[in-house]
């Protein structure tokens, strides 16, 4: 079910802390949150859109707007170390999908959602992060998530098994962690 971005949506996004952004440019990070929903804000319902950020929350290209409804927005790559920041219209965590593209790229060391909502989804590599355990358990929550897929379950259990499949990260060098008001 797609979110409408509200003013209370907006003022709903908790501040929130990072791993690979300095302490000092948390307010900042905060700011950059919000304004993602404003930007999508003006799109049609369903539209995600997304930008790019150094570890310093220096803007990064363009803004980039996914087609309206098609539940994604493909950002391009960049080669020095990014932070992907994106919102969520249907208030889910990262998905499967955004997952895969996190740990194709090397160069960026944490890929964020905020749902239409407010709440927002971080999901960072650690120095220590191991890509090959974390593939091994991605496999695994794909084929949970297809077997859901397949008898029909409700989005609420496939949302459970992909957060489930998140938190585990923490133990890969991974850090994922979900923030609300």
């Amino acid at each position: 079910m797609l979110i409408q971005i509200t003013g209370d949506s907006i003022m709903n996004v908790p501040k929130t802390e990072s791993y690979v952004i300095t302490s000092d440019y948390w307010g900042q990070l905060y700011k950059e949150h919000t304004d993602l929903l404003r930007l999508a804000q003006d799109k049609q319902l369903g539209t995600e859109c997304a930008r790019v950020f150094d570890l310093n929350l220096k803007k990064l290209g363009s803004d980039f707007i996914g087609k309206p409804g098609d539940n994604r927005v493909l950002v391009s790559n960049f080669n020095t170390p990014h932070v992907i920041i994106h919102n969520h219209a249907d208030g889910s965590t990262i998905s499967l999908e955004d997952f895969n593209s996190f740990l194709r790229r090397p160069h960026t060391f944490s890929i964020q959602a905020v749902s239409n909502g407010g709440t927002v989804f971080i999901l960072e590599k650690l120095p220590q992060y191991n890509a090959v355990d974390a593939i091994k358990k991605y496999i695994s929550t794909l084929d949970k998530a297809y077997e859901l897929l397949e008898k029909d379950a409700d989005q609420v259990k496939i949302e459970e098994v992909v957060e489930g499949f998140l938190l585990s990260l923490n133990e890969n060098g991974f850090m994922y962690r979900r923030w609300e008001k």
